[in-house]
């Protein structure tokens, strides 16, 4: 039952606090999306109920994968953007054996009926992507609920929402909004979004980015503080909430709004020039993609190539490890979308053995984000990166391409993964295969003993691709996906700063190059502190690129170099924020206080 207390049905403006999880800005009314989630009594079943309820899940998950098939082709044929494949990976959890077997043990060995045996699968395997290391798959664990409450659903009769009563400029308000009805409010063109859970890395901010609808995450009690149809302000950048504005209120944020869409546009029409500086520095601008059929989108947003390949969706809920044939056909196919000077960067799998565990003896680990993952896990079991290795090597037979190691933390570590690619390579050419001797080599820096021991890695490497996700988590000792620690997370701080301008050193010392890849590569902030450090490339999300190379056209490698030299000399992150908001907004008037200015700036 609603509190009363904190009800807005008095029309009292009432102002919220969440996370920044999409830019821009939104005038509109809230629309509440009831996603409950479902919990079922425990029922005991005869022997002769058992089968007619396993093949209720049967044709419950085979209704699914059929209703969300249909979905998908429907959303790609109207051009919207499911960024990352998401739904693909929702198809492919649902038709995982692993989830139907365990469901069905439930109800034949533990007289379970359908929904209670489903809803403890469920729960299993949640905890599996729970225990990962790798940050981005633990969040992963949410995707598992979105597709059991769609299975719940279709076993309980229920029809997927069409959201035909969609007002005008709704603002879309819940405690969490699964993908697939996402895709679908985003063809409605939903104003904005606002939930109480989540951060940067939840789908719903992803999706928010991709589509650049705004959207503030993590806004504790917005239910219990709204209803139906109250006006309702979202300030994305910000991630600030008025409910039952005042009129001011309003004709100030839709003036931000006009001016966004100006901006906005002003950025989309130079996408396709160079990112150069005026005084002459190239920055190459690449496209962090999961999917191949992301390539086609990245190029049209201005990328000039693939700054990063995450080959993890591979392995991702397959009965069988990926073949040779079905790495090479991945990789080629991205090969095949991209001009021949346009750069491809794979990075071999960063998952570890709890994600593998049908095929792999399985191992507790207390701490998994400091466990065997990644490279680690490829040490422990080295044939799963020889197959890998192996198709990389095929298919970049016409002469394209690089290879990235994950969570290098030694010399030792980086020379095992080049002696593996090296045998590989001379197995496929004894077997009359043409191999690319000089696919060039890199180690991904996101582990701080990896920074200190740069200067003896770039001997090793032919680049370095810095991960400032994982290398921010792990020398701040900040989970990113925690709600409670959010707020420490950041690229601001004298010690990162520091970590990169050592890594860009060693880097120019050695003669290789060295790029940005990561959340901080997309923060407007921090571009003329990527351009002074000298990143030969910055990868980043599709939606970002247009900004970003913008951004870059307009401040000069001096400029950018003088703001360097007085940000390394500050002494806390917040005096880093405060400086760039200062230094950006007077070069960029009409952006004040939308480059991503958050509460705790005030």
């Amino acid at each position: 039952m609603k509190d009363q207390s904190l009800s807005t049905t008095n029309n009292e403006r009432k102002h919220l606090t969440g996370l920044s999880g999409s830019q821009g800005v939104a005038v509109g009314q809230v629309y509440v999306y009831d996603r409950v989630q479902k919990h079922f009594p425990h029922k005991t079943i005869a022997d002769d109920e058992k089968e007619p309820e396993v093949q209720r899940v049967k044709d419950a998950i085979q209704k699914s994968v059929s209703d969300l098939s249909v979905l998908r082709q429907k959303l790609l044929s109207q051009g919207i953007d499911d960024s990352g494949g998401i739904l693909d990976a929702h198809l492919m959890m649902m038709q995982d054996p692993l989830l139907f077997e365990e469901t069905r043990k439930g109800i034949i060995d533990d007289n379970h009926g359908a929904e209670w045996a489903l809803q403890t699968a469920i729960k299993k395997i949640q905890l599996l992507f729970q225990n990962m290391g790798d940050d981005y798959l633990k969040e992963r664990h949410e995707d598992v609920q979105f597709v059991g409450e769609r299975i719940f659903s279709t076993l309980q009769g229920h029809e997927a929402p069409t959201f035909d009563d969609l007002p005008a400029e709704a603002v879309v308000v819940g405690h969490d909004l699964a993908p697939a009805d996402f895709l679908v409010l985003a063809k409605k063109r939903i104003a904005a979004v606002v939930i109480e859970k989540g951060g940067r890395a939840s789908h719903t901010s992803i999706l928010a980015r991709a589509h650049r609808i705004p959207a503030v995450v993590g806004c504790k009690q917005i239910l219990e503080m709204t209803d139906e149809n109250v006006p309702i302000i979202v300030d994305g950048s910000r991630g600030d909430v008025i409910l039952n504005p005042t009129t001011e209120d309003i004709q100030t944020y839709q003036a931000l709004r006009e001016s966004a869409k100006a901006r906005w546009k002003r950025f989309r029409d130079e996408a396709h020039e160079p990112a150069t500086t005026p005084d002459g520095q190239r920055v190459y601008v690449l496209a962090n993609i999961e999917v191949a059929n992301e390539v086609e989108p990245a190029l049209k947003a201005g990328a000039t190539g693939i700054g990063l390949y995450r080959t993890e969706f591979l392995y991702m809920d397959q009965d069988e490890l990926p073949d040779v044939s079905k790495h090479v056909n991945a990789y080629t196919s991205i090969y095949k979308q991209l001009a021949e000077e346009q750069p491809a960067i794979f990075r071999t799998f960063d998952i570890g053995g709890d994600k593998l565990s049908k095929h792999f003896p399985p191992h507790q680990e207390d701490n998994p984000a400091l466990g065997l993952r990644a490279t680690r896990f490829a040490l422990k079991y080295p044939e799963v990166l020889r197959i890998q290795l192996r198709g990389l090597l095929k298919a970049s037979s016409c002469k394209r391409g690089a290879i990235l190691f994950p969570m290098i933390g030694s010399v030792e570590e980086f020379r095992w993964c080049k002696k593996m690619l090296q045998e590989e390579a001379h197995k496929l050419k004894a077997a009359g295969h043409e191999v690319w001797d000089d696919i060039p080599l890199g180690a991904m820096i996101e582990l701080p003993a990896a920074v200190w021991i740069a200067d003896k890695l770039a001997k090793e490497c032919d680049f370095f691709s810095v991960g400032t996700n994982d290398l921010l988590q792990y020398s701040l000792a900040v989970d990113r996906g925690n709600e409670e620690l959010g707020r420490l997370y950041t690229p601001f701080g004298p010690s990162n700063l520091a970590m990169l301008a050592h890594l860009v050193e060693a880097g120019r010392k050695a003669g290789i190059p060295v790029s940005l890849c990561g959340e901080m590569a997309s923060e407007p902030l921090l571009t003329p502190i990527c351009i002074a450090l000298g990143f030969s490339s910055i990868s980043v999300n599709l939606s970002m690129i247009p900004r970003v190379k913008w951004l870059i056209r307009r401040i000069s490698l001096s400029e950018a170099q003088a703001i360097l030299q007085k940000c390394l000399a500050m002494d806390t992150a917040k005096e880093v924020r405060h400086y760039l908001i200062q230094e950006m907004t007077q070069r960029f008037p009409e952006m004040k206080e939308r480059l991503e200015t958050r509460v705790e700036d005030k």
